[in-house]
């Protein structure tokens, strides 16, 4: 092993650590092994002394990995590699109940802590997401799967996959700022198209920015509470003065 190879893989088994399911990580655990023991040898060598001062370090609360049991992502991987059949016993979040299903994967995408399978459901064309920590139980049939083409996932997502049945569209974001979070978007914007302006007689700033008409992005505004005050678009705005309302008759309770 080269010792740029050892300490990428160093740094990629911390970062990795917070996103992939256990399994997953005990496969890559002997060369995340290897790749620590290399650089521990090398006492006199740069990169190891590196190793020991950087750390990847997520922003904001991660949660931990949903556990994948092993049996089921060695079956899921195969399946999705050799684009064959898939029969799992899933178990549904909306109803609580487990079902049996043959499914056609077509892609994988990880997603904060938790991965789905991209697949279409025997007799059905449409694509849907099964969390892998749900799947109870899997089995490769040796049959091929419906999806002959590989699944364009960038395409997928950037087409509303996770966020809504339709594209998603994007909307002009106005809203005022305080200085923190004006400092923190002119160091790490919110989108390519943003402006920020000062607001005369305050120390806030005005933000326009084009950004995705999705939960994700809403749920950011939100969470920066009472640093910012939004001001288009006006469902946005609606919604937060709701949510606004309902929290504070939560905690009057």
């Amino acid at each position: 092993m080269e010792p740029d190879t050892a300490l990428a893989l160093y740094l990629a088994e911390s970062h990795l650590k917070n996103l992939l399911p256990q399994s997953v990580l005990d496969l890559l655990g002997p060369q995340f092994n290897k790749a620590r023991n290399y650089l521990d040898e090398l006492d006199q060598n740069n990169l190891a002394h590196w190793a020991r001062r950087v750390r990847a370090h997520p922003n904001g609360k991660a949660l931990l990995p949903a556990q994948v049991d092993a049996g089921v992502w060695r079956e899921v991987s195969v399946a999705l590699l050799e684009r064959q059949q898939l029969k799992v016993d899933y178990l549904s979040r909306s109803t609580t109940k487990r079902k049996e299903m043959l499914l056609h994967p077509a892609g994988l995408i990880s997603r904060h802590s938790i991965s789905y399978l991209i697949a279409s459901v025997d007799g059905y064309s449409d694509l849907r997401q099964f969390a892998l920590h749900r799947i109870q139980s899997a089995e490769c049939l040796d049959a091929a799967a419906q999806q002959t083409e590989p699944l364009d996932l960038d395409h997928y997502i950037r087409l509303g996959g996770f966020n809504s049945p339709a594209p998603v569209k994007e909307v002009d974001l106005v809203a005022d700022v305080s200085p923190q979070i004006a400092w923190l978007l002119s160091e790490t914007p919110l989108s390519h198209e943003q402006s920020l302006e000062p607001l005369e007689g305050s120390d806030w700033q005005r933000l326009r920015a084009k950004v995705p008409d999705d939960q994700e992005t809403l749920w950011w505004v939100f969470g920066l509470g009472e640093n910012v005050r939004v001001g288009e678009p006006q469902s946005w705005m609606q919604a937060i003065r709701e949510k606004a309302v309902r929290l504070g008759a939560l905690y009057a309770q």
